[in-house]
């Protein structure tokens, strides 16, 4: 595992990045330095995971970790099962959200939350993990990425104010493309340590680069998203194939390497849609 440090945990991985200054980059430079960091397939999607919050989103002064909760358990009739409450004296937000990561290490979350004014309708907030009335439930790893700390969380009349409110409605789909794009990057921070086949890996990284200014999800962003995938998968398969060793690294990609190609169905299935809608 040459130039890789040890990270065998969760705590580890967020000393080191916390060491490194790694919230304090923007976030290209945060999925590329944050890759570099990794030791294992999970720390890379927490760099790339970390680089798309902070893009997507205008967090302010949070600092640290933070995770986009959109997911729920939905009730037997289909009722959202996390409210945002408006009001002329402040906001109020109810509820649970099933799915977040880096569950004991968050600082901060982004909530997708559904109007309770307007059923049809959401809204993004933004919030310590701490604060009063927020319960965030870690649960061990599955057998992908085992060692990121998953897990839900519950709201119970959590207090907001206008601060708390972020602009839009829901950007689930242009944060699925941001994150794709982060993964990229931080795959390529963290194999380009090998300095094994590097020009494929450098080629990908400078079209994910690009995409930093791109389009959000346009026809051309996701040709091009998909192409520096295209890359990075093709160098993984072959150094998965061939590896120069076949070491303890090797290993716990060969076994979490779905990862890698993660994002390509939905980055293909949005560009045939977009396609079809042009002609």
């Amino acid at each position: 595992m040459t130039g890789y440090a040890e990270h065998a945990d969760q705590a580890s991985f967020r000393s080191a990045w916390d060491a490194a200054g790694t919230s304090a980059l923007g976030p290209t430079a945060m999925a590329m330095a944050g890759g570099a960091l990794a030791d294992r397939a999970a720390w890379v999607f927490v760099a790339g995971y970390q680089a798309a919050v902070r893009q997507c989103f205008d967090v302010g002064a949070y600092r640290g970790w933070g995770s986009y909760l959109v997911s729920e358990r939905r009730e037997a009739s289909g009722e959202p099962t996390c409210w945002l409450s408006l009001g002329g004296d402040g906001a109020s937000l109810q509820g649970s959200k099933s799915w977040l990561a880096a569950a004991s290490d968050l600082d901060f979350l982004v909530v997708n939350a559904t109007l309770r004014d307007e059923p049809g309708r959401t809204r993004d907030v933004v919030l310590a993990a701490d604060v009063a009335g927020v319960a965030v439930e870690p649960r061990t790893g599955g057998r992908f990425l085992p060692e990121l700390e998953q897990g839900g969380a519950r709201f119970d009349a959590v207090a907001l104010d206008a601060t708390n409110l972020l602009d839009g409605e829901r950007v689930f789909g242009a944060f699925a493309f941001v994150e794709a794009r982060c993964l990229v990057l931080a795959h390529c921070g963290h194999f380009l340590v090998l300095r094994h086949d590097v020009e494929r890996l450098e080629l990908a990284r400078e079209l994910a680069e690009g995409l930093a200014t791109a389009e959000l999800a346009s026809t051309e962003s996701l040709k091009l998203l998909i192409e520096a995938q295209t890359l990075l998968l093709d160098w993984f398969a072959d150094w998965v194939a061939e590896p120069p060793a076949r070491d303890a690294h090797w290993q716990r990609w060969h076994d979490d390497q779905r990862l890698v190609g993660m994002h390509r169905p939905i980055a293909e299935k949005r560009l045939a849609k977009a396609l079809a809608a042009a002609s």
